[in-house]
């Protein structure tokens, strides 16, 4: 029940790959003419397969997404996305799964102004744990590589605020057939709202 614990002995390792991503990603964010963007999102994430099995994975979980963005160009947007998800377990509301994610991202917007679809990819670093009755007590808390290619739709409230939508498929790399430990994936929903610093 508790295989996805994501258990390691390279935590130090896993924090340094998160802080390269992050500075990969934010490369360029203090050139004077940046278009820089915040965001926050509710979340629904449904789990799928091994991880949404009905006896030993989890139900469907919520959280709340953060995001920075810069603009490489009117149709192209690079950044960091992280945030806080929690899962309960089907069989015991006392057993929860948390994910933290530290990703960096990139988005393509097909049109630039009013409603504006894109599709787009995190990838990075994923933190789990498991927790018992809200305990986490030799219970480790590793990092997992993942992807999550993911499409939504963006509309411009004005010069500096979009609403947004999404859909994402999250797969964290944790397969182990020797520990029993599989791949952790589910949809996640996101709705939000970011600002612009420059427009």
């Amino acid at each position: 029940m508790l295989y996805y614990n994501l258990n390691t002995k390279n935590m130090k390792m896993n924090f340094k790959k998160i802080a390269l991503i992050i500075a990969l990603a934010t490369v360029g964010t203090f050139s004077a003419k940046a278009q820089i963007s915040i965001g926050g999102s509710l979340n629904i994430n449904s789990p799928l397969s091994d991880f949404g099995d009905s006896k030993t994975g989890f139900k469907t979980g919520f959280g709340i997404g953060l995001q920075g963005r810069y603009d490489l160009n009117d149709n192209m947007k690079v950044g960091v996305n992280t945030g806080y998800y929690s899962f309960t377990n089907q069989l015991s509301d006392k057993i929860t799964f948390r994910i933290i994610p530290v990703v960096a991202v990139f988005d393509y917007y097909f049109m630039t102004e009013g409603i504006k679809p894109y599709v787009g990819l995190d990838l990075g670093m994923y933190l789990g744990q498991t927790s018992i009755d809200g305990k986490t007590d030799g219970i480790d808390a590793t990092n997992k590589f993942g992807i999550a290619p993911h499409a939504g739709v963006a509309y411009e409230v004005n010069d500096v605020i979009d609403v947004f939508g999404n859909l994402g498929y999250n797969m964290i790399f944790n397969k182990d057939d020797a520990k029993g430990e599989k791949d952790i994936t589910y949809l996640a929903i996101n709705l939000g709202v970011s600002y612009s610093f420059d427009k």
